[in-house]
């Protein structure tokens, strides 16, 4: 009996990390992992629930164009997306998830404030893919992605 439970235990440690050095459910792009929801979500929700998927994961975060197009296109599929990164209030500074610095934006009209709101979203208006938008934290939207190092 004993042999069996230390088995499954190993089966279940092996098949936690898959091909490409990514989590069980996330799919390798370069030097990371995403994993993407379709759950409707409010933007407090989606960042606790990527910390709870994988030990060291958050929400997407954005630190160039191409890392911007990537995600758009070929992880979003071009669907509008809650992404890692928000304020306290509109006089504040906007700030990733995970502490990294704010160095890159693709805001709707260049400009954050346009829709109003202090959680961003990606791919907005119109599916112009690619595009942010700050709109308010309280509202549902139905995906949102996690990021991950890849091993």
């Amino acid at each position: 009996m004993m042999t069996w439970t230390l088995c499954l235990t190993l089966v279940a440690a092996a098949v936690s990390v898959v091909a490409g050095g990514c989590p069980f459910r996330f799919k390798a792009h370069g030097d990371k992992c995403y994993w993407v929801s379709s759950a409707v979500s409010l933007y407090k929700d989606a960042v606790h629930e990527c910390t709870r998927l994988h030990d060291g994961a958050t929400m997407i975060t954005i630190h160039d164009a191409e890392e911007n197009a990537l995600l758009a296109q070929e992880v979003l599929a071009h669907r509008t997306s809650w992404i890692g990164l928000s304020r306290a209030n509109s006089s504040a500074p906007w700030t990733w998830v995970d502490g990294s610095p704010y160095d890159f934006s693709l805001w709707y009209m260049d400009d954050p404030d346009y829709v109003g709101g202090d959680c961003a979203l990606i791919n907005y208006y119109d599916g112009i893919s690619g595009l942010w938008a700050g709109l308010d934290c309280s509202e549902k939207y139905e995906y949102y992605a996690c990021q991950v190092a890849a091993t």
